[in-house]
Order: structure tokens, then C-alpha cells, then sequence
């Protein structure tokens, strides 16, 4: 799966890969896991569930 990160725990500090390949993977295969903010990474289909989950306060990417 191709996904671009949009918010990441870690883009702040500049250490964000920003590449869903590099995320660690976990047991759902819409999640991954990043080292370098410690959290997990929520691959979303939408432009909706990005909203939905930057307003959770969660680490997002959008699958391309």
C-alpha cells in the first residue's frame, strides 16, 4: 500500500520519515507504528477520515 504521511507526533522536530514503507508494521494493516514519535499511524482512504482523525488527535496518512 502507497500512503503519503499528513500528521505525524514527530513533524515538529523534523525527524518524521514520512514514508508509510518505513513505519514499523503492526497487527492491522491500516496502522503502523513510528519509532520516532512513539505512536501509532492510521492509514485513512479519505479526505474525511483525515479530518476525523487529526481532530481525534491521531497520526494520519492518506493512502494514494
Amino acid at each position: 500500500m502507497n500512503a503519503k504521511i499528513v500528521t505525524c507526533g514527530s513533524e515538529d522536530s523534523g525527524a518524521c520519515v514520512g514514508d508509510w514503507a518505513e513505519l514499523s508494521p503492526t497487527g492491522d494493516r491500516m496502522i503502523r507504528y513510528c519509532s520516532e514519535c512513539m505512536r501509532a499511524v492510521y492509514c485513512c482512504e479519505s479526505e474525511d477520515e483525515v479530518q476525523s482523525r487529526q481532530a481525534a488527535g491521531q497520526c494520519v496518512a492518506l493512502a494514494s
